[in-house]
């Protein structure tokens, strides 16, 4: 149980510094209007950033 619950802080920390990042290198609001307008798209970006971390 325990592990499962590192796993899902670490995937909540991930998804926040994707947005974060992405909000600094093109706009505030990127990443959410990104996952609101094109949920795959947002999901493929995400999965690039975080296999950039061997994550």
């Amino acid at each position: 149980m325990r592990m499962h619950r590192a796993f899902a802080i670490i995937i909540k920390v991930m998804i926040q510094l994707f947005i974060e990042l992405t909000d600094q290198i093109f706009w505030e609001g990127y990443a959410e209007q990104l996952a609101r307008n094109n949920p795959a798209a947002f999901q493929m970006e995400l999965a690039e950033f975080t296999e950039c971390y061997n994550f």
